[in-house]
Formats: structure tokens, sequence, C-alpha cells
């Protein structure tokens, strides 16, 4: 079976976001106590929120920021990842954060929000991105096989759903493959509710094996003696909330820094 050595080109976002200022924290120790060599140790912490309203309005609009880019990307083990064709739509979720966090912090008496995103370039053949990616859609598979060994409906559903969306950073003849597989995982999920908890049903040992055949598709990069790299030159784009220009320069790889 051909090997995965390369992921469609994309990027990797990462996005901070935090709510500052307005609660305050005191940690006073209680005592601890010393018994068969274990030690326990009692701390009380004592929390004050200056103005409770425009606490839980931070949190509500820090929510919907982080929302609309989470929206508009697909949630991996090792950040939020996007599509080339799908750039636009990102940023443009980025700049509508950026503004509900402006629009609050302008009005907000003592709370902050901070609101950080970083977009970083991946190459097709970006050697870390692919062990990442493939990684995890074969942790992904392997998670669907144990879910079916085990009759867990939750989790074929769980790591089919996170499969699903990782699938669309590779290249279509391998995304076709991991569709096949979740196809295979969603049947034997439904099949195995439709039986129902209290119904003698027997595992499905061939469709395991089948989603087991697919996951010999994605490898280790470490067992590979060469992956050839591309160093495609960009552009870098820095883009501050508190300046309406963009500041352009020359870098070994694209990325874009929201703030």
């Amino acid at each position: 079976m051909e090997r995965i050595s390369t992921i469609r080109p994309g990027y990797l976002i990462s996005l901070k976001t935090a709510i500052r200022g307005n609660v305050t924290y005191k940690v006073r120790g209680k005592g601890k106590s010393l018994a068969d060599n274990q030690e326990t140790v009692q701390w009380e912490t004592t929390r004050r929120t200056r103005d409770v309203e425009e606490y839980n309005r931070a949190y509500n609009v820090r929510s919907k920021a982080r929302g609309l880019v989470t929206a508009a990307t697909i949630d991996s083990d090792f950040g939020l990842l996007c599509r080339e064709a799908d750039r636009e739509q990102v940023l443009k979720a980025i700049a509508e954060g950026r503004a509900l966090v402006r629009a609050f912090n302008n009005e907000a008496r003592v709370t902050n929000i901070a609101f950080r995103a970083i977009m970083g370039k991946v190459a097709a053949d970006d050697a870390e991105a692919v062990r990442s990616i493939t990684g995890e859609i074969k942790d992904l598979l392997s998670a669907m096989t144990r879910g079916m060994a085990d009759m867990d409906v939750k989790r074929i559903r769980d790591a089919a759903n996170k499969a699903t969306r990782i699938a669309s950073m590779l290249p279509e003849n391998a995304s076709a493959r991991v569709r096949d597989a979740i196809a295979t995982a969603r049947k034997e999920a439904r099949r195995v509710a439709k039986a129902g908890n209290d119904a003698a049903i027997e595992i499905d040992r061939a469709a395991i094996k089948a989603i087991r055949e697919q996951q010999t598709a994605f490898f280790d990069l470490d067992d590979i003696e060469q992956v050839k790299i591309s160093a495609a030159r960009g552009y870098g784009f820095d883009l501050d909330s508190g300046a309406d220009d963009v500041k352009v320069a020359a870098r070994s790889n694209t990325s874009y820094d929201v703030e």
C-alpha cells in the first residue's frame, strides 16, 4: 500500500485567550499532618471578584471570540489547523473575534481580555507536520478499532468525528482511505447501537481488520531514510490590534501574528 509522505498545504494556528484583572486570589496554609511517612497539606483559597457582572460578560465575550476561530479551523492534538483554501475564512474569524474583544476592553472598568493568534505556514512536505498529522490519524483509527472491539459506540463516533475533520488535511487518496475506514466504523457503531445493551452481538472482526489495514499507510517518518523538505520563501504579516497598517517582512515561512 502506498504510504503517505505529504499533506495538503495549510496553516497551523496558535490561539491564546485570557481574562485578566477583576479577580484576585488569596491562598493561606491551614496546616499539615504527617502520618505513615505521608504528608498532607491543606490550603484555603479565597477568591474576590470586584465586578461579577463585568466578569461574566468577559467570560462570554472570550468564549464567543474563541469559538469564531475554532469553528473555522480543524482541532487537533497539536493545535488548530486550516487548509490553504480556508485561510481567508480563518483570518476573517480572527478579525471578528479581535473586534469583539476590543469592543469589550474599550468599555470595561476592571477587566481585560487578551486575544492573540499566530498562523504558521505548513508546507505539503514538512516532515514534522506530516509526522504529526498522520500520527494522529493513525491514533484515531486505533481508537475506532478499540471502540469496535469493546462495542463502545461513543468512542467509535468520537474518534470518527475527529478523524473526519483532520482527514481534510491529507491528500485526496489518503483522505479517501480514512473516509472508507470511518464509514466502516460508523456502520459498526450503528449496528451495535441498534442491537442495544441486552442483545447478544458478536464483534465484527472483518470490519476491524479492514480499518487496521488502512493504518499501514500512516507511517512514522522516523522510519524513512530521507524526507525532502522544501524551503519555500514567503511573507509574514503582523496584524497589530492597535494599528490599521499591515507590516510585511520577508521570511523563510509565511506566518501571521494577529494580536
